[in-house]
């Protein structure tokens, strides 16, 4: 692994050599899984970059180390009827991905796409071949070997520049199932019969060696008894690894000699054992493989297997191993990617932080103000259309269920228009609730168990309808009496008349057989063999028909008898739906399919040319008129929500509002479509940019785009005041930061900083030190300071280093810094005389020591009870202390220092002495800092922590500013900071708004003492709306500069930090001796969250703590 160059992936491919500008709009990258099964999975030969493909037609770009999402490609256009992706291959260069496409779902034509990586643009279209395309992979030379089959299968060598065939070598009867390269003129494939149990003979189940040069095979080495899936070379070009079901083969390329075989592990069942993934580790000397549960080393020197626990308990279908970071990438039915990482004999899992979908379908409210949300996983949420707020109504009893299990048994759940009902039904169980009494009002089990179990709210009648089998049900939502009738046959799905009076019930295939029953006199009313009904209009005039399983859509009104075709509905081919628009004077029929485009057809004009509606990339799971007709929803399987609305009150078409997307917690996304967006703090932090060929965090333009003002308007909200409000709170952020708005503009000048080594430097390092070269540039301005971060860190402090040299616009500047354990996200900037400061663009470097580093934790504690002015003594200030440091302790053992300053030592030149300490740290320790004592505030509303001599009334007189304190983590060596304040108004100050604050009395406030003495703020508002500042807080993310540590206050700027007699602490520190307590292990981030949740439960609300300074870039261990 030493000697392997790597190129750094700069979380973006092919760094362009241009000025940092925004003459393009940046492109917002949300990090949605595929939508469908990943079919292909594939590394760069470097290793910087995974691509991957899915039976949804997107391929998405991924940095091949931190799995970090840098784009997503859709490969498939509007014309692409099938559009499933066959083959990829990333070009050498790791400037293309070249990806073979079924353009054509009948026959299986393939087109094979040619995709700029660092647009997502398509720049040349070529068919090498009328076939399915099974394999792609480059030569030496530049030109594509690909493997065809039809019905013969064969190798093709083709230019990618014109699309033509070169040469055609051999031909075989089986498919071809993978290719790997030995030189120009020797190729090995590996392939077989495509058949679940075959086990037919060795000939067929085989790798042949093929002289390219010469269009014949060569050599065959014959000894799976399956068809071979996959075969690698090693590095050396001296090994050769095949994989089938079966066995695992160790082979010598020169003699052809089986060295080794690996059986299937035939422990766990046939199924679940089979090998799914056979590669080779750095410098060849580990074979590894895989069969989705568990992973096998066999190490070559020795013989020796090792056993590894897979991480993921889903059984992943496509696998694929990087030789160069020992790292395996799997992906299956669910579209998500996982990662594992071999470190020694641990493994290391990597779950990555996607927004997903688990939405099943849609329902405006009666009024339009709500959507009702629909999931698969048991609960149905309520958004508000103008202020995005979302709100669960409804938790099914099955919701603790895996999301696997919903699926299986087909829950289905539906919600009244007026949100008093909720109903759902698995497994023959019908349940209705009242959602207003929070009580169920019906229970029924006698419903047979069966797959077509469907329910919908009636909501003109008052009823519910239950479809089961061979039993429709009506249930009186007056009486919760039943009225049923036993059907003929049974029926997969229904169509309701609009006055809800007449139903529909037909099947998607078999004998296509349906009956229309009349609900009012509950009798048949017609039948027939030849067509399905899809849906009523509004005014039951028309009723729009499938004939020959959706090959032919039509309108048929019914009052005049006529029928009419609509064109061009037969290329959404399978997964088409309709819906009918509410309004009879702009009566329209939605159509959506399988492409995730929509076509809106006005009836009375049903030839003309159709409305196309473009935002979802993948087949459209439902869609729905709101009752006024001005909006549509839609729900797309890759993950998102949009609500579309009508431009005018006489127009027929139809815009994108907004978006909703959403994460595994349940917060939302919203977007506009000009990217700006609204969110909570921890889903924003999973964006990321592209531009001028960078990618960006979302660190870096989330002052630009996180704008929820621009989103309420964009959503139509009427609430004038929330959306000043929120653009109070843009602006306060805006002037806190610094930020000059000129450099949002198009073309706006900005300086460029990057490192030189990034495209040769060696991703894994096993020395501490690493030299780096800085090279700056600005157009127009002399630079004037630099900075370098690793984990969010500062090296250089949080103002950096002045240049030594004045006036200069280009500088290349030499530097050596210290990586910690493990990852390091290595980022610097430049800013020029004129205060712009150019964009971070990260390199990854993970270091391994050869003997790891243990971890020690300093610890220094401040508390303090009595002071010199005796009447101002706490209780529980020392105590909090000393109760922290024993509980870290029984976590660190021997591994930690503790330094601790008690009442009459905490004086000012004391607390600046424990500097001397922390420098003492390396870059690998860990700092906590906890102060328990009064928290002040000056005259001029400077924030104060108390001292034993304090001057309470005037404490800038012996008080111990905040920015001291903070000082003492800037510039040490050690990179996991954290700070804790267990002291009054210990949140962010804001002095432009707050004026005098009397803290109201409650019952939670008994047997309380405060931390806090004086006159503290106050605040003028609206009623219900807060302050700019505290909106700042909530809403956005702290992206300002900081010394990288993470800064937790025990309660707001406004607020009392609480001792209470009966918790023998304070409230803060309690609240963390609580977490400790409860968990073994914990990350900083949960620490946080756990922290604000319980002081606020415990103080009824009267404290919150908050965090004065986070670090967005790592989420570490703090204990």
């Amino acid at each position: 692994m030493h000697n392997n160059v790597l190129k750094i992936f700069p979380i973006f491919i092919q760094l362009l050599l241009v000025h940092t500008s925004f003459a393009q709009q940046p492109e917002l990258v949300i990090p949605l899984p595929h939508a469908n099964k990943i079919t292909r999975i594939e590394r760069s030969q470097s290793g910087n970059i995974i691509a991957s493909a899915s039976v949804d037609g997107t391929i998405k770009i991924w940095n091949g180390y931190t799995l970090d999402l840098i784009r997503t490609i859709e490969a498939k256009s509007q014309h692409d009827i099938a559009g499933q992706i066959s083959a990829i291959c990333i070009s050498n260069d790791e400037k293309y991905i070249i990806a073979a496409i079924m353009n054509d779902e009948y026959n299986g034509n393939h087109l094979v796409k040619i995709i700029d990586i660092t647009t997502g643009r398509q720049t040349s279209v070529c068919r090498p071949a009328n076939a399915v395309i099974s394999c792609i992979r480059e030569l030496p030379n530049g030109r594509y070997i690909s493997a065809v089959y039809d019905p013969q299968a064969s190798l093709i060598i083709w230019d990618k520049n014109t699309g033509k065939v070169t040469d055609t070598v051999g031909k075989q009867h089986y498919p071809i199932e993978d290719i790997c390269v030995l030189n120009l003129n020797v190729v090995f494939t590996a392939g077989g019969p495509r058949l679940l149990f075959n086990k037919r003979s060795a000939v067929e189940n085989q790798i042949k060696k093929w002289d390219i040069s010469n269009h014949r095979p060569v050599d065959s080495l014959q000894a799976h008894t399956k068809a071979v899936m996959s075969v690698k070379i090693s590095a050396d070009r001296k090994k050769l690894l095949s994989c089938s079901s079966e066995e695992v083969i160790l082979w010598d390329v020169k003699s052809g000699k089986k060295l080794k075989l690996f059986n299937a592990d035939t422990t766990q069942g046939i199924f679940l054992s089979e090998w799914t993934y056979a590669g080779f580790t750095d410098h060849d000397s580990k074979v590894v493989m895989t069969n989705g549960y568990n992973l096998y080393t066999y190490k070559v020197s020795t013989g020796t297997t090792e056993k590894f626990k897979y991480h993921n308990a889903a059984y992943p279908d496509v696998v694929s191993y990087s030789e160069k970071t020992d790292t395996f990438t799997s992906g299956g039915d669910d579209g998500q990617l996982q990662s594992l990482r071999i470190t020694g004999t641990l493994t290391e899992g990597t779950e990555l932080n996607y927004l997903l979908n688990y939405n099943q379908s849609l329902k405006f409210s009666k009024n339009d103000s709500c959507l009702y949300i629909i999931t698969s996983n048991g609960i149905i949420n309520r958004m508000d259309l103008f202020t995005g707020q979302l709100s669960q109504v409804y938790k099914s009893e099955y919701s603790d269920m895996i999301r696997a299990e919903y699926l299986k048994q087909g829950l289905k759940m539906d919600i009244s228009e007026d949100g008093r009902f909720a109903a759902d039904i698995s497994e023959g169980r019908l349940v209705i609730t009242d959602l207003k009494r929070q009580k169920k009002v019906y229970t029924s089990c006698t419903i047979p168990k069966l797959s077509n179990e469907r329910i919908r709210f009636l909501d003109a009648s008052n009823k519910l309808a239950v479809l089961s089998g061979k039993n429709f049900v009506l249930i009186n939502l007056d009486s919760f009496t039943a009225d049923s009738a036993y059907t003929k046959t049974v029926f997969q799905d229904w169509a309701f008349s609009s006055g809800r009076d007449s139903v529909f019930l037909y099947n998607t295939y078999g004998d296509n057989r349906y009956v229309m029953f009349d609900l009012k006199h509950w009798k048949e009313e017609w039948y027939d063999h030849n067509m399905e009904c899809i849906a009523f209009s509004p005014n039951n005039q028309y009723v729009l028909l499938e004939y020959t399983q959706g090959q032919a859509y039509g309108i048929a009104d019914l009052p005049k008898k006529k029928y009419f075709q609509l064109n061009g509905v037969e290329m959404y081919g399978n997964g088409t739906s309709f819906v009918f628009s509410p309004d009879t004077a702009h009566l329209q029929v939605l159509i959506s399919g399988g492409a995730g485009d929509m076509k809106l057809w006005k009836i009375k004009d049903p030839g003309f040319h159709a409305y196309k509606l473009y935002g979802h990339s993948s087949f459209i799971l439902d869609k729905v008129f709101s009752h006024s007709g001005k909006h549509i929803a839609s729900l797309g399987s890759e993950g998102s929500i949009i609500i579309w609305k009508r431009n005018d009150a006489d127009s027929f078409d139809f815009q994108k509002q907004y978006q909703i997307l959403q994460n595994k917690k349940g917060q939302l996304l919203l977007l506009t479509p000009d990217n700006y967006y609204a969110g909570s703090k921890s889903i924003t932090k999973l964006l990321s940019f592209n531009s001028a060929g960078k990618h960006f965090g979302f660190d870096q333009l989330d002052i630009r785009y996180n704008r929820p003002d621009k989103v309420l308007q964009a959503a139509g909200s009427s609430d004038t005041t929330l959306i000043r409000a929120y653009r109070r709170a843009y602006e306060k952020r805006i002037r806190k930061l610094g930020i000059d708005t000129l450099q949002f503009r198009s073309g706006y000048n900005m300086p460029e900083a990057d490192f030189k080594e990034r495209d040769h430097l060696n991703y894994v390092q096993h020395r501490p030190q690493l030299r780096l070269t800085i090279k700056a540039h600005d157009d127009l301005y002399p630079l004037d300071r630099f900075n370098v971060w690793i984990n969010g860190t500062p090296l250089y402090g949080l103002r950096g280093i002045k240049f030594k040299e004045r006036r200069l616009q280009n500088i290349v500047k030499l530097i050596t810094v210290t990586l910690s354990q493990g990852d390091n996200r290595i980022e610097t900037s430049v800013i020029n005389s004129n205060g712009m400061e150019s964009f971070r663009i990260p390199i990854m470097v993970r270091y391994e020591p050869e003997k790891p580093a243990p971890e020690r934790l300093f610890f220094i504690g401040i508390g303090i009870d009595h002071f010199s002015d005796t009447t101002r003594n706490l209780n529980w200030s020392v105590k909090d202390i000393k109760d922290l440091a024993s509980a870290l302790k029984q976590k660190y053992g021997n591994q930690i220092e503790a330094y601790t300053l008690f009442d009459k030592d905490v004086v000012f030149e004391k607390v600046i002495a424990l500097k001397k300490v922390l420098l003492r740290t390396n870059v690998n320790d860990k700092v906590i800092i906890a102060y328990s004592g009064h928290g002040l505030l000056s005259a001029d509303l400077d924030y104060y922590l108390s001292t034993y001599e304090v001057n309470f009334a005037k404490p800038e007189n012996g008080g111990l500013s905040y920015d001291m304190l903070e000082n003492l983590l800037d510039s040490i060596p050690a990179r996991k900071k954290l700070m804790l304040i267990d002291a009054c108004h210990s949140g962010e100050i804001d002095k432009e708004e707050i004026r005098r604050y009397q803290p109201s009395e409650d019952s939670a406030a008994i047997n309380t003492s405060k931390k806090g003495f004086g006159k503290v703020v106050a605040r003028r508002t609206t009623v219900g709306i807060k302050n700019s500042f505290e909106l700042m807080g909530e809403l956005f993310n702290n992206v300002g500069r900081n010394t990288g540590a993470t800064v937790i206050s025990a309660a707001g700027a406004a607020q009392f930090a609480l001792e209470k007699d009966e918790l023998a602490n304070g409230v803060f520190t309690y609240s963390i001796l609580d977490f400790m307590h409860k968990h073994p292990q914990a990350r900083l981030s949960d620490m946080q969250q756990f922290i604000i949740q319980r002081v606020t439960e415990l103080t009824r609300g009267l404290q919150v703590p908050t965090a004065r300074s986070e670090n967005n870039a790592v989420d570490w261990m703090v204990w």
